[in-house]
């Protein structure tokens, strides 16, 4: 699969994502958003890693949602979303102390509902400083037009490209794809977006970017 190909399967994933949180009918926005990031690390476990043939096979860290829709449960292991791979240590004096410790991280995904500069700085800024071979970031859109998202989009994208013209060197053979989702909850014009927008309507605002290391620049697939 050429990078190309697996940035155009990535954005199936968010949109199958979107749809699967979305049936999912929980009442929360936190919960829907929780829902979201959990189905996004499923469906990207089962497209790029479930089938691997290695010994070492990788592990999902994720938080969950509770069955029932009551609540959340954990999972999470730095990030939202880490797909790692482990190797086993043991204490020498004691052989059934045993633990296992993360070798490699594969995908490092942080996603985050906000659209403020502040929030993105943080949870961003947490893929900068990690070492892994695949970086997603998912960045929440709540604007009531089609313009209005593109516009913001526009702009995000623009901070993040200056961000690479500062750092991007250490993305250098890794690849880093930047999404934009649409985020249930309030939105910046006081209504609820997923209870006023069509499922449809949903969708159309999924965007994904892909760094290209050639000009540092976020191209769209």
């Amino acid at each position: 699969m050429n990078n190309k190909e697996k940035g155009k399967l990535i954005k199936d994933l968010m949109v199958e994502s979107l749809e699967d949180a979305y049936n999912a009918q929980l009442k929360k926005s936190s919960l829907k958003s929780a829902k979201f990031v959990e189905c996004f690390g499923n469906n990207l476990y089962r497209e790029f890693c479930e089938n691997e043939l290695d010994s070492s096979e990788p592990k999902l860290a994720v938080q969950k949602v509770k069955d029932d829709g009551s609540g959340k449960q954990s999972g999470e292991w730095l990030l939202d979303i880490v797909i790692k791979k482990e190797f086993e240590i043991a204490d020498p004096d004691k052989k059934q102390s045993k633990a296992n410790l993360v070798k490699d991280v594969l995908w490092a995904i942080e996603s985050e509902s906000s659209t403020s500069i502040k929030e993105m700085a943080k949870d961003f800024g947490k893929l900068v400083v990690i070492n892994a071979e695949n970086y997603v970031y998912l960045n929440g859109v709540d604007q009531k037009t089609i313009e209005n998202v593109n516009a913001y989009i526009k702009r995000r994208i623009e901070t993040v490209e200056d961000i690479m013209d500062k750092i991007g060197e250490r993305f250098i053979g890794k690849n880093l794809y930047y999404g934009f989702w649409p985020k249930p909850g309030s939105s910046n014009w006081s209504e609820n977006y997923w209870d006023n927008l069509s499922i449809k309507d949903l969708k159309s605002r999924i965007k994904l970017f892909e760094l290209s290391e050639e000009e540092m620049k976020l191209e769209e697939i």
